[in-house]
C-alpha cells in the first residue's frame, strides 16, 4: 500500500497538504511547519504509542528522529513533527476567515484510516509514505 502525501504551500506555522491512498484522495493532513519531515519514502507499520495509549501508525527511518505518527489533531499545535489527518477548514465557526488552517473531523477520518491500514499490516503487504511538496 502507498500513502502519498502532497503538500501546500505553508501558511504561517501550518504545513497544510492531501493524502492519498494507493493514488485515491482520502484526507486532508496539517503539519507544524517548524518540525516537518523531510519529503522523501518512508515505511509505516502500526504499533502502540506510548504518549496516546492506543495503536498509530508510526513513520520509521525518519533522519535524526523517532515517534513520528500519523494521528488525529486540529492544528499545527497540536503536532511536533507528527502528521494530522481529517478535512481542512480554513474559515471559524462563525464563518470567518482563519489565519491558518485548521482540521474538523479529525477523529472520524483517523479510525477507518488506521483500521485499513491494520487489515494491510495483518496480511504482510508493506505500507509505504511518500512525501512530496507541490
Amino acid at each position: 500500500m502507498l500513502l502519498k502525501l502532497q503538500r501546500s504551500t505553508p501558511s504561517g506555522n501550518t504545513l497544510a497538504g492531501t493524502l492519498y491512498i494507493d493514488g485515491k484522495y482520502y484526507c486532508d493532513t496539517i503539519e507544524n511547519n517548524s518540525h516537518k519531515i523531510q519529503t522523501g519514502f518512508y515505511p509505516v507499520r502500526l504499533t502502540q504509542s506510548p504518549s496516546w495509549g492506543e495503536v498509530l501508525p508510526l513513520i520509521d527511518r525518519v533522519i535524526g528522529r523517532s515517534g513520528i505518527r500519523i494521528h488525529p489533531g486540529n492544528t499545527a499545535a497540536d503536532s511536533t513533527g507528527c502528521i494530522l489527518v481529517g478535512r481542512r477548514s480554513d474559515k471559524d465557526v462563525q464563518g470567518h476567515p482563519l489565519k491558518e488552517p485548521r482540521l474538523l473531523s479529525s477523529r472520524k477520518i483517523f479510525n477507518p484510516l488506521r483500521d485499513q491500514l491494520l487489515a494491510i499490516q495483518r496480511s504482510h503487504e508493506p505500507i509505504f509514505l511518500e512525501i512530496s511538496n507541490h
